[in-house]
């Protein structure tokens, strides 16, 4: 059995071995023709050509793949090479394709773990504020607390910081029409800080989500 970390410079004579099959079962050589020092020339180019291929992988390019043999042709080099030429592109695109996907995976776990974070710092600071009476925070850290204190507010509480929210996203919408660098972000956000400004005024425990 061929160990996958088994390379071919480590162990030619494995190599040699799999060289001498595929000659004699695929390429159809008769035993007693067969060329030993073809062998060693492929060898001699498989380190620069396929840096760091093991056994195995000689072994998958001739017995996993279909070999058609020239009529009347002699075995050379090339010949022998080919199907291992071939396998090689495939086996590197696979691990390309591999590695984009845990590069994807990666950045996906981490732009969750930053949202975790994210949260986790807000309803700290949510925490904090409750000590003074007045929300720390900005509007983006409130949005991502908002939803479970609106569902627990009564319905003129609602009505009075939707008021107050509108009120103040108007204002913003018309302080930049005179400076451009002014920012107006979503309504929701203005009406999430209301929430949760209110709110820590009122002294509300935190409400997890």
């Amino acid at each position: 059995m061929f160990q996958e970390s088994e390379t071919a410079t480590e162990h030619p004579g494995k190599a040699i071995e799999i060289f001498y099959l595929v000659s004699t079962s695929i390429f159809g050589i008769r035993p007693e023709n067969v060329n030993t020092e073809l062998f060693q020339l492929v060898l001699m180019v498989l380190p620069n050509r396929f840096p760091g291929i093991t056994i195995q992988d000689i072994r998958n390019a001739y017995f996993e793949n279909v070999i058609t043999k020239k009529e009347f042709v002699s075995l050379t080099r090339d010949e022998l090479l080919d199907p291992i030429a071939i396998y090689w592109i495939k086996k590197q695109n696979l691990l390309q394709q591999i590695k984009l996907i845990e590069m994807e995976n990666e950045k996906e776990q981490n732009a969750q773990q930053k949202e975790i974070d994210f949260y986790n710092e807000a309803r700290d600071l949510y925490k904090e504020s409750l000590k003074g009476g007045e929300w720390l925070g900005d509007m983006f850290q409130a949005k991502v607390l908002a939803r479970p204190f609106w569902d627990a507010l009564y319905m003129e509480e609602r009505k009075e910081i939707q008021l107050l929210a509108t009120a103040k996203y108007t204002s913003s919408v018309a302080e930049s029409i005179d400076n451009p660098l002014i920012i107006v972000a979503d309504k929701n956000f203005y009406l999430a800080q209301e929430v949760i400004s209110h709110c820590v005024k009122q002294g509300k425990t935190f409400i997890q989500e």
